[in-house]
């Protein structure tokens, strides 16, 4: 998806800016489209020839607009300068014109719709295991252990080696056991009301 936010002053060269729109034509094959901003150009019914002329190379481009209230309106004449063109009309949801005053412009609007790319990977949840047996295990292993290294006057090299010769046996016996987790959106607390609601169906 490609935007492209454009102003065209007050009474601008409707043909030129026509033609620089219309060279956009070989940047957009392929490629959804929307073209967003104040045009200046009025294409609310009846049409004169020159904004005939700018839907026209709009339409050429397949290029059609979403926005078709006004978009500027005083006490004299509602117009619809402002706009969104795209080439992908079926991406849209929804489209329109928000009732605002934070300018002398109505803002615009549209939501598309939108794809997202789930990337399949294999979640775990790894748990310890803290069992009688391997807690058993960890202690006969600390207590055939040489703790001579853990004798040192400075007491930071102490402690180093002591986590050092503790992680060690701690991270051989406790293995963490990998559970696949299927449905990662289901947490602790979701599972334990499903549970719960099972025996009561």
């Amino acid at each position: 998806t490609k935007f492209i936010t454009l102003h065209s002053a007050p009474g601008a060269c409707i043909k030129t800016f026509t033609v620089r729109i219309s060279e956009l034509g070989d940047h957009i094959k392929n490629k959804t489209l929307l073209l967003c901003g104040d045009f200046n150009i009025n294409i609310e019914l009846p049409a004169g020839q020159k904004t005939n002329n700018f839907i026209n190379s709009m339409y050429s481009l397949g290029l059609f607009p979403l926005i078709t209230k006004p978009t500027r309106i005083t006490a004299h004449s509602a117009t619809i300068i402002d706009n969104i063109f795209t080439n992908k009309k079926d991406d849209v949801l929804r489209s329109g014109v928000l009732m605002t005053d934070i300018s002398d412009h109505l803002p615009v609007f549209a939501v598309l719709k939108y794809k997202q790319l789930i990337k399949q990977e294999t979640l775990l949840n790894y748990k310890r295991d803290r069992s009688f047996r391997a807690w058993e295990a960890l202690k006969k292993d600390l207590e055939m252990q040489n703790w001579e290294e853990v004798y040192v006057r400075d007491v930071n090299t102490a402690y180093e080696s002591m986590k050092k010769l503790m992680k060690l046996y701690n991270c051989k016996l406790f293995k963490s056991s990998g559970k696949r987790v299927d449905q990662p959106w289901m947490t602790k607390g979701i599972r334990n009301a499903c549970a719960k609601k099972k025996p009561a169906v």
